[in-house]
This record gives structure tokens, C-alpha cells and sequence, in this order.
């Protein structure tokens, strides 16, 4: 009996969605190019991703092409503080096939300006604890989130915690855009606080420290 054409024609569509292809690099700086490859189950979308970390000050660019799973592409721009001077910003913009050759993604201007609201704010490397600093949320960061994991890159695992202001309303950001994985001890966010107002169930310090300034965020900068 032969098969109608129909199921023909859906194995096609079928064999072509599982069979994406993207451009695949990532660097330190402001672009990079690298070779085609097929993507695994599940990745639907090629994506093209700028990252900046600041530290202290100093601007670090990461530039980022390669298969994604489609839910990546709502996370448009999203920014974490952590206090002291230690900032992690990211954009994305997804594409298919041609598209990709035209699409470019920027980051926003940096926001600075006091948007009334604080969270607790630490970095520590080599711990799932760290302090209860203040930091001053700016512009679009109205969340705190709180974080603490171990965390796999290639052949390297190190614990690290967070805390700080953030855009995100939901902690799950896709550990695609972290480009490691990550063993979550503790996952948080949750809407910031009125400036100078204590927190429910955050205390708050007297003084500030600098966090270690290495993990989480200087992953990004170490390929």
C-alpha cells in the first residue's frame, strides 16, 4: 500500500527541523565567526548574543553565536548587579537560515539612574554563601535575586553565590544563556524593596566589603 503524499511531505518538514544549522563561536570583543553546526534535538533557533561585563569599571564585551532552544529569544536584554561595581548585561536576538547574515543585536545604553528601589548585594567564588550588602537598583532592575550553585563549564566545577538587583521577574533563565550548567542549591527572585526600607527576611549590613570578583560572571570571559 503506498503512503499518501501527505505523510511524505510531513516527514520532510520534519527531517528539515531536525537538521538547523548555525554559526557557532564565542570571544572576548564585539563580534566573531566560526563554523556551521547542526544543532541538537530540541534547538530550533540560531541566536546571536552580546554580553558585557563590568568589573570595577572595566568593560568586558562577549559575543556569542549558536544554537538555541527558542524560549531564549523573550530574554531580549536583561541585566544583574551585583554590587561594587560588578555588573553582568546580555541582549539576544534570535534568527533562521539567511537571516542571520543581517541580524545584529546592542546592547541599550547603560542605566544608571536610582530607580528608588534596593536589594542585598554579594559575589563570592569557591561558596554557596556570601554577605547581605546594599545595592541601589537602577533603571529597569525592580527584582533581587538570590543564587547559589555549582557550576560546570567543560571540564571545570566551582561553587559561586549571588545576590543584587536584576530585570529578570523569573530566576529560570535558560542556562543556554549562561553557556555552562548549572546545580542550583538556591534560586530567587522576588520584587526589590523601597530604598533604605529593610527587606522581609533579608537583613541588611553596616558596612560594605568587595565581593571576589571571579565566577559566575568572568566564565563569560574565559574562552
Amino acid at each position: 500500500m503506498k503512503a499518501p503524499v501527505i505523510l511524505y511531505v510531513l516527514l520532510a518538514f520534519l527531517d528539515q527541523g531536525s537538521s538547523l544549522q548555525c554559526e557557532v563561536c564565542h570571544m572576548k570583543g564585539y563580534c566573531c565567526s566560526g563554523p556551521m553546526k547542526t544543532c541538537d534535538p530540541g534547538e530550533d533557533t540560531c541566536g546571536i548574543m552580546k554580553g558585557e561585563a563590568i568589573l570595577g569599571g572595566v568593560r568586558i564585551p562577549i559575543y556569542t553565536k549558536s544554537c538555541f532552544i527558542s524560549d531564549v529569544c523573550r530574554y531580549a536584554h536583561f541585566s544583574m548587579d551585583f554590587g561594587t561595581g560588578i555588573r553582568q548585561r546580555t541582549s539576544i536576538a534570535c534568527c533562521t537560515g539567511e537571516a542571520c547574515r543581517t541580524t545584529s543585536v546592542k546592547l541599550p545604553p547603560l542605566n544608571t539612574t536610582p530607580n528608588g528601589l534596593q536589594c542585598p548585594a554579594c559575589f563570592v567564588n569557591g561558596s554557596h554563601e556570601c554577605g547581605n550588602e546594599i545595592v541601589y537598583c537602577t533603571g529597569s532592575e525592580t527584582y533581587c535575586f538570590d543564587l547559589a550553585g555549582t557550576l560546570h563549564r567543560g571540564k571545570v566545577t566551582w561553587k559561586a553565590a549571588g545576590k543584587g538587583c536584576t530585570s529578570l521577574s523569573d530566576c529560570k533563565v535558560p542556562q543556554e544563556l549562561l553557556h555552562m550548567s548549572v546545580d542550583a542549591n538556591r534560586l530567587e527572585c522576588k520584587p526589590a524593596s523601597p530604598a533604605a526600607i529593610k527587606a522581609s527576611g533579608w537583613t541588611l549590613p553596616h558596612t560594605l566589603s568587595p565581593p571576589i570578583m571571579a565566577g559566575l560572571i568572568l566564565a563569560k570571559t574565559m574562552s
